[in-house]
């Protein structure tokens, strides 16, 4: 098995509606870390969920957590495996917050 160093960037999105961030792969997805950055002068809300590929939730990863205005942080989830599947699901209140998730593909 070969890995491949991965990251998956996100800054648009639909508010109050979960958004794709790492779609899993027939050879699987693994996440480190998650990088979320408010880029407004506003706080907003933002989860994070693991959902089947139809949308379905499956597991909170972030729940509502209100990131305020300016403020930055890594979130590190050691190891995020997500197989074909699954995906990882960004969603906000607001427009405004830049994520960028790392890891590998297998």
């Amino acid at each position: 098995m070969t890995f491949a160093i991965k990251s998956w960037p996100r800054q648009t999105y639909t508010n109050g509606v979960f958004a794709d961030l790492v779609a899993g792969s027939a050879t699987g997805e693994t996440v480190k870390a998650i990088s979320i950055c408010n880029t407004t002068v506003a706080d907003i809300s933002v989860s994070i969920q693991v959902a089947s590929s139809a949308g379905v939730a499956q597991a909170t990863v972030l729940p509502p957590t209100l990131i305020t205005a300016g403020a930055s942080f890594v979130l590190e989830v050691d190891p995020l495996n997500l197989t074909a599947s699954q995906k990882l699901q960004v969603s906000c209140a607001a427009a405004g917050i830049e994520f960028y998730a790392s890891g590998v593909t297998h």
